[in-house]
């Protein structure tokens, strides 16, 4: 593996910890029970055990896609050279 494809690689796990946050951290100030992220109530009156978790999960959520995001991203590279060097035997 060259650098090029390890900077591809960090480069994800980036981005993809990245998106995770912003999505996670959106759900943050979630009425409990609301369907909808956009039904948000001011964070003093959150239960303080609920913000809790819910930061808890947060940090889960971006750790999980950090991991995966790099694994899915190499597959895909991984098979478009197998795909690339079929085209190129025929």
């Amino acid at each position: 593996m060259d650098s090029s494809s390890l900077l591809i690689l960090i480069m994800s796990s980036i981005v993809g910890g990245a998106v995770a946050w912003r999505y996670a951290t959106a759900n943050l100030y979630r009425r409990p029970g609301a369907e909808w992220a956009t039904d948000t109530i001011h964070p003093k009156r959150i239960n303080p055990r609920l913000l809790k978790r819910r930061k808890r999960h947060r940090w889960q959520i971006v750790a999980m896609t950090a991991f995966v995001t790099p694994l899915l991203v190499l597959a895909l590279m991984v098979g478009f050279e197998m795909l690339v060097d079929v085209a190129h035997t025929r």
